[in-house]
């Protein structure tokens, strides 16, 4: 197809997105099919790329979203080279029965019609259900008056970077080299947490808090499973593995705080 790519074709493409010397996504050599779909890919991906005929390039600059998948790159600029080779207009199939057969959920387009109803209410209410426990926690955290001890917080971001340096030597790069890359220093990604890190231990001895006022307990046999499926593949002593056992029973009763909290707030008010 010779036209300019729109929104919902399908592209044949060459796409590279780099951070700095990092590649992020794709190379310079591999070809990919791209679904110009918001929904899909990042936004200002698809919108660097609308226009573009096959055999054109661009390359263009564009910000991650808060929402992207490495967290220590959310907010970060990053350039896209990105070269065409074909564009494809999609083609839906027909809304018959065949394409049910097709799809696998139902054998008719009424039955498809019906699972994909349901399945778009159960998102929709998982979703619902996400933002009003996200808002009573934070409700919830807001209401604390308690002095935070740095100490508490400088424990809490030193989890963090620990946290970060394991997922970045998960995929093979030297957090020391990832510093180098990303242009950031230790000093500056404990400044950039430190606000995150007070809250998180404000709702964390809130919780703690409500675990001794309800007076709340948790199996000991799933502190042993959650402590067994933390120490997969890691040598530990004795010591060691009671220590992630403390730590694997205090998470648990913080969740355990957080789900009474949720009961708390969705009870109904019964007049006396």
């Amino acid at each position: 197809m010779q036209r300019p790519a729109q929104a919902g074709d399908v592209l044949r493409c060459t796409l590279v997105m780099r951070h700095g010397e990092e590649t992020l996504s794709g190379d310079d050599t591999g070809e990919r099919d791209l679904d110009l779909d918001r929904e899909t890919v990042i936004p200002d991906i698809v919108d660097g790329i609308l226009g573009l005929s096959a055999g054109e390039q661009r390359t263009f600059e564009l910000t991650l979203p808060e929402d992207y998948r490495r967290e220590e790159l959310r907010g970060a600029t990053v350039s896209v080279d990105v070269t065409v080779h074909a564009v494809r207009e999609r083609q839906l199939p027909a809304e018959d029965d065949a394409l049910a057969a097709v799809d696998g959920h139902g054998t008719t387009l009424a039955e498809l019609r019906d699972h994909y109803r349901a399945a778009l209410a159960d998102n929709a209410l998982a979703s619902d259900r996400e933002r009003h426990e996200a808002q009573v926690l934070t409700a919830f955290r807001d209401g604390i008056r308690v002095d935070i001890p740095e100490v508490m917080v400088d424990r809490e971001i030193e989890r963090q970077l620990a946290d970060l340096e394991f997922r970045i030597a998960a995929i093979g790069i030297p957090f020391d080299r990832y510093l180098e890359l990303s242009g950031q220093t230790v000093e500056r990604l404990r400044g950039e947490r430190r606000e995150a890190a007070t809250q998180r231990v404000k709702l964390d001895l809130g919780l703690d808090t409500l675990v001794s006022a309800e007076g709340i307990e948790v199996d000991e046999a799933q502190v042993e499973r959650e402590a067994r499926g933390l120490a997969e593949g890691r040598k530990l002593d004795a010591g060691r593995r009671r220590r992630l056992a403390d730590l694997a029973r205090r998470d648990l009763l913080r969740r355990a705080a957080a789900e009474r909290l949720l009961e708390i707030a969705s009870e109904e008010f019964v007049p006396t």
